[in-house]
């Protein structure tokens, strides 16, 4: 079996490749969408018929969320029996609370934010948010985890940081070992951002026992209270969009207030013990071969 990541060019590629083979020696082919290459495909016109026809050469297509079924039968022409649901997974050996080498921070509510620093991400507005909170300035810390490809982004989120009555450490891009003890020792993750396909960084903070705020992304929250149900997540409405990543600047303000409620009630609501061991890689990787079958194995 021939696993593709991304329905996008290379995709493409290999199922054309795939399909000039004689057919008693072609692998099974199935490719899984991350969210990111449809957005990829409808802002650039990159060879789209080649990547329609390649897309459509595959035996299988696997979604993250139920919203992005219809979404890839439509960009693609694909009938939607052709497109399953199997979510996402996780390192559950490094991401975990049962093995915890850092405790809870005492000192003051440790908030986190692992992922780029972007504009996409919400890294300004979450920012902004805690001008909002009804926490004193001095007992919290908020720590953004992640690198930048905008220089300008970046500094923009840095002056912010520099003018906030908040404690805000930048720790630049780290790796996946160092990750864990930073979700065990803070308090709350938020995940603040415009657009995703299906946030791993939310599944790694609860296994961690770790809170979580995050935006009310297109698909997500159907598919935590499906899989993890009970979990210890708050969603927050996404403002008004222009477009799938882009938000309206005149609903800026509003989402920051929300963003700063929801992070308010997270801080005062106990952490609520969820076993997300079934959506490890281990788990997700006997999901595609139960619905792959025996076909290529």
């Amino acid at each position: 079996m021939v696993i593709c990541h991304h329905l996008y060019e290379v995709t493409a590629i290999a199922a054309h490749l795939v399909d000039m083979m004689p057919k008693d020696e072609r692998p099974h082919i199935v490719g899984i969408t991350h969210g990111t290459c449809l957005l990829q495909y409808q802002k650039h016109n990159l060879d789209n018929e080649y990547i329609i026809e390649g897309i459509n050469l595959l035996d299988q297509v696997f979604a993250l969320t139920r919203p992005q079924i219809s979404q890839i039968a439509e960009l693609f022409g694909m009938k939607e029996e052709k497109i399953k649901l199997i979510g996402t997974g996780y390192n559950h050996k490094l991401f975990n609370s049962s093995e915890i080498s850092a405790s809870k921070n005492e000192l003051y509510h440790e908030i986190l934010y692992v992922g780029k620093i972007s504009a996409q991400k919400g890294v300004a507005e979450l920012i902004k948010s805690l001008d909002y909170v009804q926490i004193n300035p001095h007992d919290v810390k908020l720590t953004l985890v992640g690198g930048s490809s905008s220089p300008d982004e970046y500094e923009r989120c840095v002056k912010l940081a520099e003018n906030s009555e908040y404690i805000i450490e930048f720790t630049g891009a780290l790796s996946q070992e160092k990750l864990p003890e930073l979700y065990r020792r803070s308090e709350l993750f938020v995940l603040p951002s415009f657009f995703e396909g299906l946030p791993l960084v939310i599944i790694e903070a609860l296994a961690c026992g770790t809170k979580v705020v995050c935006t009310d992304l297109p698909g997500v929250k159907e598919w935590i209270d499906e899989v993890l149900p009970g979990a210890s997540i708050i969603f927050v409405e996404l403002p008004a969009m222009l477009n799938e990543n882009t938000p309206d600047p005149s609903g800026l303000e509003a989402f920051e207030k929300r963003l700063a409620q929801a992070i308010d009630s997270a801080l005062s609501t106990p952490v609520a013990s969820v076993d997300t061991k079934h959506l490890s890689w281990k788990g997700l990787a006997q999901k595609i071969i139960k619905l792959v079958g025996n076909r290529g194995l």
